[in-house]
């Protein structure tokens, strides 16, 4: 029961958001890019799903795995265009990376079960920390120098104080406790590492939190 629960709830998550997060911006007008951050950030919560009804399966895997599919697909063909890029040159694999490194980290964590918290950990750093990194990097422009190509200023801080943010609301969540100065640490190593360019950051920052937060939590 708790297998059919758990697949239900993420895909029925998964398009919930999908299709609220579109049906906002047709209302209020606001950028694809926004919707692709706002998305990214709200899917990070599918960990939750797959972690309280799906740990311990093969479908803990099976469930991330099908996202990569649905990320391709609509990647090739704008099935959901609220969160593709329009034109060629920015629409890198970043949707599909980001299924990928779930993937990544839920079968290092399926095989080893002392890395299922770093992995949702890292999830949470990743949804929150880029996508506010993005948000506000693109939103402010005046006084917003360039780290990278890619990266401003003002996105890193916004990445490092949201990642911080979203490892106390898993701390939160989970009932766990992780100390002021871990967080600290794991969210400015988590702005360090999103600064990886052309959608990169989602195994950076991903595989790096889950090895730094494996050392914190256990």
């Amino acid at each position: 029961m708790n297998i059919a629960i758990g697949y239900c709830l993420s895909y029925g998550y998964l398009f919930l958001v999908i299709f609220g997060i579109g049906t906002l911006k047709k209302i209020l007008k606001f950028s694809t890019e926004t919707s692709r951050k706002l998305i990214h950030i709200l899917i990070g919560f599918t960990w939750i799903i797959l972690y309280r009804y799906l740990r311990n399966t093969i479908h803990f895997i099976i469930i991330p795995l099908s996202f990569i599919i649905i990320n391709a697909l609509s990647y090739k063909f704008k099935i959901f265009k609220m969160f593709e890029r329009e034109t060629n040159e920015k629409n890198h694999y970043g949707t599909i990376y980001y299924a990928i490194a779930m993937t990544n980290m839920a079968t290092l964590s399926f095989f080893n079960e002392q890395l299922l918290l770093p992995y949702g950990l890292s999830v949470f750093a990743l949804s929150f920390g880029d996508g506010a990194a993005a948000l506000f990097g693109t939103a402010i422009k005046k006084h917003n120098p360039k780290i990278t190509k890619e990266k401003s200023l003002i996105g890193t801080l916004a990445c490092i104080i949201f990642s911080g943010l979203g490892i106390i609301l898993f701390e939160r969540i989970l009932n766990i406790n992780i100390s002021v100065s871990y967080v600290a640490l794991i969210a400015v190593i988590t702005g360090i590492l999103e600064l990886a360019g052309y959608g990169l950051d989602n195994f950076s920052v991903t595989l790096g939190v889950m090895l730094i937060s494996y050392f914190v939590i256990n």
